[in-house]
């Protein structure tokens, strides 16, 4: 896990955080839940991010000063996927924003306190999704029908909710997933063998995807942005927040809610203070972050049951899953936790 030296920010907010289609009585405990003291030092939280556009809420929630508000001093760590939650679980961090996997949901049948309190962001307002499927430029395929028996490169593997949401995307066509021959390469190597020809298409990951567009090396193949309606993403916290120190949980949620709702929303990268911001945060050049879909974030970053349940019965059809029916969502989102951050209003 490496540390980002860009961040150890003090964070603040104010916000609340909506579950639809889910009733506020989820996987709440009890534990301490003293906030810091008024005029007291900082509780100090580390939080990992991939430092990508769609950890938004997050970087933007401390470089404005909103976990700061709350009393709170967070430290952003490079840390995502499964080693993100088993860290987390352990206590060794507090909180991350990562892809829903097969491994997540395994990691909550096997115990693990790492509940949702929000969701990552769907598609642009102009209908841009941040995946898209790919193939060469010169490449004859128009269709994602034509993908059928095709090698398809897949960064990241194949247990992911880009998976699900590629998914779902293709049966719109006529075909699965499982009509692909999927190839697992690296979000480096897929680039390269597409290039080569090792593989017919891939799916592609904004920023990277936006300089394999601008210079033509690729075409999107199929619409994405359907599927994208729904994040395959979210932000998530483990016993700190969850149990010892509930307060600050909620705290923390609102602290990303406000930057959701003061900063977030529209076509926000029109700013150009913005596009400079989240340079700043993400690392990612401005002329990159211009041609990337904006993140549509959602006042109150509402996670979808149906979703959520799809992605469980697919994972379990691809034998990902090692239990055999699927987790009721108040064992996956702490609503609790939610409704204490809405009960004070959005400055």
């Amino acid at each position: 896990m490496r540390k980002h030296t860009l961040w150890r920010l003090v964070g603040v907010a104010c916000g609340a955080l909506l579950v639809a289609g889910v009733a506020a009585c989820g996987s709440g405990g009890g534990g301490d839940t003293q906030a810091p003291a008024p005029g007291g030092p900082p509780l100090h939280l580390k939080v990992g991010t991939a430092f990508s556009l769609t950890s938004a809420p997050l970087l933007v929630a401390a470089e404005r000063g909103y976990f700061k508000d709350e009393g709170l001093d967070v430290e952003f760590v490079s840390a995502s996927g499964a080693d993100a939650q088993t860290i987390t679980a352990a206590g060794q961090m507090d909180g991350y924003f990562g892809s829903l996997s097969a491994s997540y949901f395994n990691g909550i049948a096997n115990g693990m306190n790492t509940p949702m309190i929000g969701s990552g962001g769907t598609s642009s307002a102009d209908g841009r999704a941040q995946i898209e499927m790919v193939v060469p430029a010169d490449s004859p395929m128009r269709n994602p029908a034509e993908l059928k028996g095709k090698k398809v490169a897949i960064p990241g593997g194949d247990t992911v909710s880009a998976v699900w949401q590629v998914d779902t995307m293709l049966r719109e066509h006529g075909i699965t997933l499982a009509d692909l021959e999927l190839i697992k390469l690296g979000f480096a190597d897929a680039p390269v063998a597409l290039a080569n020809g090792q593989v017919d298409a891939m799916l592609g990951f904004y920023p990277s995807l936006a300089n394999l567009l601008a210079q033509k090396q690729v075409k999107i193949i199929g619409d994405m942005s359907k599927a994208y309606q729904v994040s395959g993403g979210a932000f998530v916290v483990g016993p700190t927040l969850t149990k010892d120190n509930r307060q600050a949980g909620a705290a923390f949620v609102r602290a990303m809610n406000r930057a959701v709702t003061n900063d977030l929303q529209g076509d926000y990268l029109a700013d150009p203070a913005m596009v400079t911001l989240l340079s700043k945060l993400t690392n990612i050049p401005e002329d990159v972050i211009k041609q990337c879909p904006a993140p549509t974030f959602a006042p109150g970053l509402p996670l979808s049951a149906q979703a959520i349940d799809e992605m469980q019965t697919f994972f379990r059809s691809r034998g990902q899953l090692a239990y055999d029916q699927n987790i009721p969502l108040d064992k996956l989102v702490d609503t609790e936790l939610i409704s204490d951050a809405s009960a004070t209003p959005v400055r």
